[in-house]
């Protein structure tokens, strides 16, 4: 059985991931992709859509559903591979978009034409990807806490 706080840490990480799965299409992506963007393709955004409702999906599939581990708590591992597979479209979207960067930038490094940058809303598309692909916490969550502090305390360093 899953401790409560372990069970909170779950469902604050996948509230955390909701959220800024939810955020990250109203931003844009890059200089020729997201939100507020007049030169984006269609095509995209449909493939943006349906990453981000996948990866909700994954976040779902953990409480509602045959594998969900409130009802039934030994498919874990069931449960994080679902979460995985079901977050690899989004990552995928992820990588194709600061691989079109890569490609404009040595396209037209040099030239007067900026490169596209990866925008806030793949950063934030990519924090909300990845927790939500993280499997889900059945023990002590004492080494989450150290790691979460310990990147914490590096990202204050490295800002200072």
């Amino acid at each position: 059985m899953i401790a409560e706080s372990t069970r909170s840490w779950n469902i604050g990480r996948d509230a955390t991931a909701a959220v800024l799965l939810l955020a990250a299409p109203a931003l844009p992506w890059s200089l020729y992709f997201g939100a507020g963007i007049p030169a984006g393709r269609p095509g995209l955004f449909v493939a943006l859509a349906a990453a981000t409702l996948l990866a909700l999906a994954a976040i779902a599939a953990t409480y509602i559903g045959p594998w969900a581990i409130l009802r039934v708590p030994n498919n874990l591992a069931v449960a994080g591979r679902l979460r995985l597979l079901l977050c690899a479209p989004y990552l995928v979207l992820l990588l194709g978009v600061v691989a079109a960067d890569v490609v404009q930038t040595v396209r037209y490094g040099g030239s007067p034409r900026p490169p596209g940058g990866v925008g806030p809303g793949a950063l934030l598309g990519a924090a909300g990807a990845l927790l939500a692909a993280q499997p889900v916490l059945a023990g002590p969550v004492r080494l989450w806490r150290r790691t979460v502090r310990t990147l914490g305390y590096a990202s204050i360093v490295g800002a200072t």
